[in-house]
């Protein structure tokens, strides 16, 4: 039996609810197509309204019952109507008479009012006229609502609800609720796509995939084959096209070979008319025709003949060829490719490039290999095997050998080495190797724009394994005309300048990439999307987490895109150092997972990095050493995050001095790999446990060289905790706070309370203590090891120590609780005899209790 989950959506049942209960409440009508999940919400808000007291009267109606009069009003009858012995004017009357005395006590609830019979949807309308009743009902998009209700609605006595259907998060939340497991992204975008939003549709697809043992696992999760559509969906679907002639039916197949369609090209616009009145096709504000829902397509096809597929795919391919332009080209040559006369083997290779550039890689396999069955091409060759590589296929390696193989130019060669680099640093996460086999390949490289291409890649490798040159590089020389070369040359220095933090710079250069990244489309599709990520780190340094959050999310809203991976980790990064460590890590193990699909970015080390790093954070310490056992690939991003991962396992062993040495010895590298800006917020891990005096010199190194807020206000609070300034600490802390870095504004606020309690200075103390009341209630999993009272006398483990012997515990017990060494207890207390100024058990709960008293008489006040 399927466990099938209920998502009701909220935002819509509390407005709905609300509506209802107001002094002069309309008619709520809900809308929406079928299996929407209209009864749902209104079921969740009639139980809502019956939890508060309020009585409702069920009105049923059916399309059986809808030639009786009354019939619908029978439960509502038998629920307030008066004895059922009484004549049926004498029960109606009492209904009326119950009702309008007490109106609010009571709520109506029509289910399928387009159903409703005659003479009992005009005494909805009288009903409710008279009374003022609430009521709420419901309405299938395509069918007609009986005059008395429309009656209402132009009295503006009805407000209406359009339901939308499922979002893709939410539907991917219910289909892996279902399951049980994580799905494959590939199988979970087509699943929710062709449910497209539809609750029930979404239901029968997962149960009958279920049903024909069609889910299968793999090591990206559950993969399902839906090349067959479940019958039940099949024959409900097909039950939409029976009362279609002939022509109607071919049009309708038409339109689902090739969606979407020009209108202009249907050349039946009688018919096209009867189609969209049926509710079978609609039209987009621009004008082209779509399947009122993409399960019809799917339904088309299936029961299509395979002469009758070839058929409809030629004739449409001959339509599209009256307008020609890049997307129409590679519609016709992708519905011809699948006919008895396909394209040219040509005109295939470049479909496929073309296919792969809108990342429909499986197509771009599938029209590639029908380009090599006419004839072999290096051009179908390469885009094979990058295809192949996108997906994952272990496929991948043997084709990048044949694409080698038929590589006759220069050019030829150098293209696919930087296919087969993108491969093996990223797919393989072998960078160095990439680096190695291009640099092997230069010297038989003569053609200068060949070479040119293939030493700009060269540097972006090398720039990401840190092995870059001193000086930005330079692209006045490159030839424009070239757009692959301009744009790699271009996205080489844009990397160089926003790891370097020179981010004005960096803006300028993605400013001219951006018209490079259009032209270079098919050999470079990724670009944008880097592009975009750079944009990313200089709009969060410049401008601070929260603008870096707005521009994150605004590009993650497909979340079956291939970038969606890069941006869920941007999202957890920015998670983890606003002190949301549980989400961040929720959104870390995420991007992890999306990149293990989709990865062009070469994050998916650094994103399981930043998982260990929330993990640590968090004391999860085994996951958190589990996640770094992996071999280091030598990129500087990954080389940062397990630093700071590593130190904060040191911080949770009380060792933050050694924390503080870890990240200061990865700061420093990363600035001999010239990425300063990448180093500061390692760096600042040690001014967070309070040993910013040990990265002072270097982050003094980062803050002179990189631009931006974050940079500035990070620096900023290494120095006056450097310092000691509690005056300068309590003025940083809005600053942090102003680009939401509330963790660090809490560290300084902390800090600057403990210094001020020191000095005496209680007023002042008062201040920074508010300030930590108003910064850390948004904190999530966020725990202080720098100056709060307890750390900044003792630390985490001392402090637990602390407790238990002034509980009474013998070293004996709290060694085997804190699964330490009896001697290391000893060493801790007297660690904490010296830092407290007592000198013996007693003395130390005398001075606990103390503390405990003077923190409750603080809160008190």
């Amino acid at each position: 039996m399927l466990d099938w989950p209920i998502i009701v959506d909220e935002v819509s049942r509390d407005a709905v609810a609300a509506a209802l209960v107001l002094p002069r409440p309309r008619v709520q009508l809900i809308v929406g197509v079928a299996g929407l999940g209209k009864s749902t919400l209104a079921a969740n808000v009639v139980a809502t309204l019956a939890s508060a007291g309020v009585s409702v009267l069920q009105v049923i109606a059916l399309k059986e019952l809808s030639g009786l009069p009354l019939a619908a009003m029978a439960p509502a009858l038998a629920t307030v109507g008066g004895e059922p012995s009484d004549a049926v004017g004498q029960r109606l009357q009492h209904l009326f008479d119950v009702v309008a005395a007490n109106p609010a006590g009571f709520l109506l609830m029509v289910d399928d009012a387009p159903l409703l019979d005659d003479v009992s949807a005009s005494l909805l309308n009288q009903l409710i006229r008279t009374t003022g009743v609430r009521c709420i009902m419901t309405a299938r998009t395509e069918n007609t609502l009986p005059d008395p209700i429309v009656r209402l609605h132009s009295e503006g006595l009805v407000a209406t609800t359009h339901l939308r259907g499922l979002s893709a998060s939410s539907a991917s939340t219910i289909a892996e609720r279902a399951f049980g497991r994580s799905v494959e992204p590939h199988s979970l975008r087509r699943l929710v796509t062709v449910a497209d939003g539809n609750p029930l549709f979404l239901r029968e697809l997962v149960l009958g995939a279920i049903e024909r043992h069609a889910v299968t696992e793999s090591a990206r999760g559950l993969e399902i084959d839906q090349t067959v559509l479940p019958r039940r969906l099949q024959e409900g679907i097909e039950s939409h096209f029976e009362s279609l002639d002939g022509e109607q039916r071919r049009v309708l197949e038409l339109v689902a070979v090739a969606e979407p369609w020009p209108s202009e090209m249907l050349a039946e616009p009688t018919t096209v008319r009867a189609l969209l009145e049926l509710g079978l096709i609609r039209q987009a504000p621009a004008g082209e025709i779509y399947l009122a829902h993409p399960l019809f397509g799917e339904a088309l096809l299936a029961a299509m003949s395979t002469d009758t597929l070839d058929d409809r795919r030629t004739d449409a391919a001959s339509r599209f060829t009256a307008d020609f332009d890049d997307g129409l080209r590679f519609k016709v040559a992708a519905l011809l490719a699948e006919t008895r006369s396909p394209p040219s083997a040509d005109e295939l290779a470049w479909a496929a490039r073309y296919a792969y550039a809108l990342t429909d890689h499986a197509l771009a396999v599938r029209l590639a290999d029908t380009s090599l069955a006419q004839r072999v091409t290096f051009s179908a060759l390469l885009v094979r095997a990058a295809a192949l590589s996108a997906i994952n296929d272990p496929g991948a390696e043997i084709a990048f050998v044949d694409a080698t193989a038929a590589a006759v130019t220069d050019g030829e060669k150098v293209l696919v080495a930087m296919e087969s680099s993108v491969h093996t640093a990223i797919h393989l996460h072998e960078p160095r190797r990439a680096i190695e086999h291009e640099l092997e390949l230069l010297p038989s490289v003569s053609e200068p724009s060949a070479r040119a291409l293939l030493g700009a890649d060269i540097g972006r490798w090398r720039l990401m394994v840190g092995e870059a040159p001193a000086d930005a590089p330079a692209t006045s020389q490159v030839d424009s005309s070239d757009s692959l070369l301009a744009l790699n040359a271009v996205t080489y220095e844009v990397m160089f300048l926003a790891q370097a933090g020179q981010f004005a710079e960096a803006l300028a250069a993605i400013s001219r990439a951006r018209p490079l990244s259009q032209e270079a489309r098919l050999t470079f599709p990724s670009a944008p999307d880097l592009l975009s990520l750079f944009e990313f780190r200089a709009v969060l340094y410049e401008h601070g987490l929260a603008e870096g959050r707005k521009y994150a999310e605004r590009h993650r809203r497909d979340l079956f895109s291939d970038a969606v991976g890069m941006w869920s980790y941007a999202l957890a990064s920015i998670a983890l150092h606003s002190g949301d460590v549980t989400g961040a890590l929720g959104l870390a193990t995420q991007a992890v997972e999306q990149l293990r699909w989709r990865d062009f970015s070469g994050l998916l080390d650094t994103a399981q990095a930043l998982r260990a790093t929330a993990a640590a954070q968090l004391g999860q310490r085994d996951a958190a050493r589990e996640l770094l056992a992996t071999s280091p690939t030598g990129d500087v991003k990954e080389m940062l995050q397990r630093a700071e991962a590593e130190a904060w396992l040191l911080v949770a062993d009380d060792d933050r001095a050694g924390a503080a040495a870890r990240v200061a010895e990865a700061g420093a590298l990363a600035i001999t790999m010239h990425a300063n800006a990448l180093a500061a917020p390692t760096l600042y891990v040690a001014v967070r446990i309070g040993q910013a005096a040990s990265v002072i010199e270097i982050f003094q190194q980062v803050a002179t060289s990189g631009e931006g807020e974050f940079i500035a206000a990070a620096y900023a609070h290494a120095r006056a905790s450097a310092d000691l300034d509690a005056e300068a600490l309590l003025r940083v802390a809005p600053r942090l706070a102003a680009i939401e870095l509330f963790a660090g504004a809490v560290d300084a606020a902390a800090e600057a309370a403990w210094l001020f309690r020191s000095a005496g200075k209680r007023e002042n103390e008062r201040k920074a203590t508010l300030m930590i009341a108003r910064w850390s209630a948004g904190l999530s999993g966020y725990r202080n090891y720098g100056f709060s009272r307890r750390a900044g006398e003792l630390t985490e483990r001392e402090w637990s120590v602390a407790e238990a012997a002034a509980g009474r515990q013998r070293s004996k017990e709290i060694a085997a609780r804190l699964g330490v060494s009896v001697r290391t207890v000893d060493n801790h207390l007297n660690n904490i005899y010296r830092k407290l100024g007592v000198a013996n058990r007693d003395e130390l709960r005398d001075e606990i209790e103390g503390m405990l008293a003077e923190d409750a008489g603080r809160a008190a006040s």
